[in-house]
C-alpha cells in the first residue's frame, strides 16, 4: 500500500492539539492572537461606517442627485450607498455621478481615504479569514483521521477509509486535492454570475446574455458603464454584491490559477531539494549573520528557512537578538530556561515598567507650573 494513501493520525491529532493550545491561553482569558482578530474586525467595521456615513450625507442631501428627481428621500439615501459600493470596489459604472464642485473635492478626498485604509482593512480580513478558514479544515480533518483510525494503529488505510466514508466518498476523498481546489474555484466563480445574472434578469428586465455579461464586467471591476442597476431595489442588492463579488472573484481566480500551474506542489518540491542540497560557498557567507566565520546550527536553519520561503529576510537580525534575550533569561547560563527564570524575568520586565512610569510621572510633575502662597 503506497504512503500517500494512508493518514497519519498521530500528525493529525499534533495539529489539532496546537490549534487547541494558540486558541486559548494557560489562564483561560483569549490569547492575543483572537482579540487582535476581534480588534481588526471592529476597526474595519468602523472604518467602513465611517465611510458609508460620509457618502450618505454629503451626496445624498448636500448634492441632492438621485435617480428621479422627484423621488422621496430613502431612494436618494440608496442611491448615495450605491455610489460608495461603485466607488469602493472601483467598478465606477458612470451612472451616478458628483454634480457640484464642493462635492467633487470631497469625493476625491473621499477616495484617498478609501485607497489608502479601507481597501487595507478589506485585504487584513480577507487574510484573516482565509487563515480561519484553513484552520478549520484542519481540525476537521484531524477529527475525520481519529474516526477513522478503527484499529488504532496510528494510521488510516484505504480499508478504513472506504469502511468509513463508503464507496462514494471514498473515491471523493482519492480526487487530488489540486482538482478539488479547482472544481470549488470554479464552483464560486458559476454561483456569484449566476447571483447577478438572476437578479438582473429578474428586476432589471436583462436577458440572459446581457446579464451574465453584466455581471462578470462587474466581478472583475472593469465596469464599462453600458449596463449598471437602475432600480432602488437592485441597488439596495448591489451596494452589497459589489463589494463581496469582486473579492470573492479574485479568491477564486487565485485558486484556480494555484491549482492549474500547481504552485504549492511546485514550491514544495523546491523545498524538499533544499532540504538536502550541500552549502555552497555563497550561501556559507549569507547566512554567516554575525560575520564571524562560522554557521551555527541556528544560522544554518533559519537561512535555509528563508531560502524555501517560509521566513522573511529579516528573520536573522531577529534571531540574535532572540538569542541575546534568551541569555539574558537563562541567568546560570545552562542553554536550557527553567519555569522559576521565567518568573524571575516576568518579575524583572513588571519592575522595569514601574519604573519607568514612576519617572515619566516624576518628570510630569517638575515640569508643570509650581504656584506659591505669595502668588
Amino acid at each position: 500500500m503506497s504512503a500517500s494513501n494512508k493518514v497519519h493520525v498521530d500528525a493529525a491529532q499534533d495539529q489539532l492539539e496546537e490549534s487547541r493550545v494558540l486558541d486559548v491561553s494557560d489562564d483561560g482569558e483569549e490569547s492575543l492572537e483572537s482579540t487582535s482578530a476581534k480588534f481588526i474586525v471592529f476597526r474595519a467595521l468602523g472604518v467602513l461606517v465611517f465611510y458609508y456615513l460620509v457618502i450618505l450625507i454629503v451626496f445624498g442631501y448636500f448634492d441632492g442627485w438621485a435617480t428621479d428627481t422627484n423621488s422621496r428621500s430613502w431612494v436618494k439615501a440608496v442611491d448615495a450607498i450605491y455610489f460608495a459600493s461603485t466607488t469602493l470596489s472601483t467598478v465606477g459604472y458612470g451612472d451616478i455621478l458628483p454634480t457640484r464642485d464642493e462635492t467633487r473635492m470631497v469625493t476625491t478626498l473621499v477616495l484617498l481615504l478609501a485607497f489608502t485604509f479601507i481597501l487595507r482593512e478589506f485585504n487584513l480580513l480577507t487574510e484573516m479569514w482565509m487563515e480561519k478558514m484553513q484552520e478549520r479544515n484542519q481540525k476537521m480533518m484531524s477529527r475525520m483521521a481519529a474516526s477513522m483510525d478503527e484499529d488504532g494503529d496510528g494510521v488510516v488505510d484505504e480499508e478504513e477509509m472506504a469502511a468509513s466514508l463508503g464507496p462514494l466518498g471514498h473515491c471523493l476523498a482519492m480526487i487530488p486535492p489540486r482538482l478539488v481546489s479547482a472544481m470549488y474555484a470554479v464552483l464560486g466563480l458559476a454561483v456569484n454570475v449566476a447571483v447577478g445574472t438572476f437578479v438582473l434578469m429578474h428586476w432589471e428586465d436583462v436577458d440572459m446574455v446581457t446579464g451574465i455579461y453584466t455581471s462578470l464586467v462587474t466581478m472583475t471591476t472593469v465596469g464599462y458603464g453600458d449596463f449598471s442597476f437602475s432600480h432602488p431595489g437592485t441597488r439596495i442588492f448591489a451596494s452589497v454584491w459589489l463589494i463581496v463579488a469582486p473579492v470573492a472573484t479574485a479568491q477564486c481566480l487565485n485558486s484556480l490559477l494555484t491549482a492549474i500551474y500547481d504552485t504549492e506542489g511546485r514550491l514544495n518540491r523546491k523545498r524538499q531539494k533544499l532540504l538536502e542540497a550541500p552549502v555552497s560557498v555563497a550561501t556559507f557567507k549569507a547566512m554567516d549573520a554575525n560575520g564571524d566565520g562560522t554557521m551555527s546550527e541556528t544560522e544554518f536553519v533559519v537561512a535555509r528557512l528563508i531560502t524555501m520561503k517560509m521566513l522573511g529576510s529579516e528573520a536573522l537580525p531577529m534571531v540574535q537578538r532572540l538569542k541575546e534575550t534568551f541569555q539574558k533569561i537563562d541567568t546560570d547560563q545552562s542553554g536550557h530556561v527553567q519555569f522559576e527564570e521565567i518568573l524571575q524575568a516576568q518579575q524583572q520586565q513588571r519592575e522595569a515598567q514601574r519604573l519607568r512610569r514612576t519617572t515619566t510621572e516624576g518628570r510630569t510633575s517638575s515640569s508643570s507650573p509650581q504656584w506659591s502662597a505669595a502668588d
